[in-house]
């Protein structure tokens, strides 16, 4: 998590930056997706000013993770 704090953090809502629906970020942050191995795996977010962050750098850490 300190990490993503030092990154250009985005709302899950602005999909201009991603192409994918709120429904699916939010979806990956809750939820997650399992891994090669089974095992759960969740995008990093924040909660900043009542509005639920996260940033491309955590995005490509998801993907990685999961491929």
């Amino acid at each position: 998590m300190p990490r993503l704090l030092e990154e250009q953090l985005f709302s899950l809502k602005n999909r201009s930056k991603l192409g994918h629906p709120y429904s699916t970020l939010y979806m990956w942050h809750s939820v997650g997706l399992k891994d090669q191995n089974g095992q759960r795996v969740k995008l990093a977010t924040i909660k900043k000013g009542g509005i639920r962050m996260t940033s491309v750098e955590a995005l490509h850490r998801f993907y990685e993770a999961i491929s």
